[in-house]
């Protein structure tokens, strides 16, 4: 790829947009912290520029020697000229350490990448678990109508055959690239969002612009000039024909794509909240019990007008989206009926549906149990809770995986996890069947997650199980059994990401009069 733009460094310099404040202020109020930002495929530095005035440190990379020349020496950038195939020690050579960088940014360059091998990178390269990666392209310049028709024929007819098949990606403003990351705080999806930009040409400077796209050069060192006479003579009359030769305000829209990697835990799948959502008697207010990181209360959001979100953790509530119609609210470990109304605001009678995801188990049941069919809209308000077991990856894996946790992990649970392993058919839960359904479950629903074996780890990491095993000093992870994991993981000749596949067990019930 960088070999398209060695011939227009300079060019590419003067030629192409830059890029508004409004995208960086947005990227950068997602971050955690301005420590470090790493902005792949830098070019000439055009967001190097101004990441540098927001992070302490920026490092810029780029395959093109030749276009890091062009770009601006500032104090807290470093500039690193990188293999078009970059490993994870050279990362952690040249660039930056595992879990040390607060931002990557990909400006007008992700869809040449090998997206799998990078991304895992990103991963390896993120802070966990809120680590930002954002990523945008500029589709087709703007002028006015009558240029604007030129341009369209020329840039759909005769630069078509020229493009690299990525550069769909671009026309389709990123929509259609693969992007296995979650939304950020404040976002239901991660994009793409809209901005702007916009810059002064002349004629000349719109074909400079041409001529620094790969497209441009592709058919040049093909023998094709596509800025001949001819079409240069379309472009200045269309450019003139409102009397003025000059200088034109020339628009380009900016499709963002952005999310952090969240890692330790699989997400639901769609299907599970359709099918919830279809035996509530409302989608007016829906409570989140046991919320966390606010896994479910982001889906819940996009269904239920307004979502209450409540755990017994700060620290995992902070880390949770920041939702206009969802509420976190910090709640202590036994709550009473009068905190139900006075902390959730949630009075008698008033909630359509409470959920409760990999959590019920923990519960004092009788207790918790009184509150929700206080809460709950009578007759029909429904509770959902639900679970999932033990991760599916292949024989090998799977095999390793089942003698850790039936031998090494099974003395550090709580008796509660009991009910989880049997899927929760054997857990309390006195309530009826919702509308169409002859019992309350468990139901049945798939989920998959893809994941590295370092992501693998920071699962197993996540248990209870674990943490209780570490804290009578205990490491459940040794170096013996880090090695088995993998050498299992790696017995296909890949050691990369791999589909981890989940089953959920789904309770639901209605409460009654």
């Amino acid at each position: 790829m960088a070999n398209l733009f060695l011939k227009q460094s300079k060019q590419y310099v003067v030629a192409r947009p830059g890029y508004p404040e409004k995208l960086f202020q947005f990227i950068a109020s997602k971050a955690a912290a301005h420590d470090l930002a790493w902005d792949v495929g830098t070019g000439s530095g055009q967001a190097a520029r101004p990441l540098a005035e927001i992070f302490k440190n920026v490092v810029a990379t780029d395959t093109s020697q030749k276009q890091l020349e062009c770009a601006p020496k500032l104090p807290n950038v470093r500039y690193v000229h990188t293999p078009a195939v970059l490993t994870i020690p050279e990362i952690e050579q040249k660039l930056a350490p595992k879990s040390s960088v607060d931002l990557v940014t990909i400006a007008q360059a992700l869809h040449w990448f090998d997206l799998p091998s990078f991304y895992e990178q990103v991963k390896w390269v993120l802070k966990k678990p809120n680590g930002v990666i954002a990523a945008w392209c500029y589709t087709v310049p703007r002028v006015n109508n009558t240029v604007d028709t030129v341009f369209d024929r020329f840039y759909s007819i005769d630069v078509e055959p020229y493009w690299e098949p990525p550069r769909k990606l671009v026309d389709n403003k990123y929509s259609t690239i693969d992007f296995p990351f979650e939304p950020v705080s404040g976002e239901g999806n991660t994009g793409p969002f809209e901005f702007a930009t916009e810059i002064l040409m002349g004629l000349d400077d719109f074909f400079t612009y041409i001529r620094s796209w790969s497209a441009y050069q592709t058919a040049k060192d093909k023998g094709v000039e596509l800025l001949n006479e001819d079409v240069m003579e379309q472009f200045k009359q269309a450019w003139n024909v409102d009397g003025g030769d000059g200088q034109k305000v020339v628009n380009y829209p900016i499709n963002l794509r952005i999310g952090i990697y969240a890692v330790g835990r699989p997400g639901y799948p769609e299907k599970l909240f359709q099918f919830i959502a279809s035996k509530a008697p409302a989608h007016d207010l829906a409570w989140d019990v046991g919320t966390g990181t606010g896994q479910a209360a982001r889906s819940l959001a996009e269904i239920f007008k307004n979502v209450v979100a409540t755990d017994t953790s700060q620290t995992q509530l902070e880390c949770a989206p920041k939702l206009p119609n969802v509420r976190y609210v910090h709640t202590p470990a036994v709550l009473t009926i009068p905190e139900i109304e006075q902390k959730v605001l949630a009075p008698k009678s008033s909630v359509d549906l409470v959920t409760i995801a990999q959590a019920l188990h923990w519960f004092d049941l009788p207790s918790f149990y009184e509150q929700v069919k206080w809460v709950l809209k009578k007759p029909n308000g429904v509770i959902a809770a639900w679970c999932y077991t033990l991760p599916r990856i292949n024989n090998n894996v799977d095999t390793l995986f089942d003698r850790f946790y039936s031998i090494d992990v099974e003395p550090y649970w709580e008796p509660p996890r009991k009910l989880v392993d049997n899927k929760y058919s054997t857990i309390d839960f006195p309530f009826g069947p919702v509308s169409g359904e002859g019992s309350t479950g468990p139901f049945e629903f798939a989920a998959e997650t893809l994941m590295g074996l370092d992501d693998f780890f920071t699962y197993l990491r996540s248990w209870s199980g674990y943490q209780t095993a570490k804290d009578k000093g205990v490491e459940l992870l040794n170096e013996d059994v880090m090695e088995q994991f993998k050498q299992a993981w790696n017995v296909d000749g890949g050691d990369g990401q791999k589909v981890v596949n989940y089953t959920i067990y789904l309770r639901i019930g209605r409460v009654g009069n």
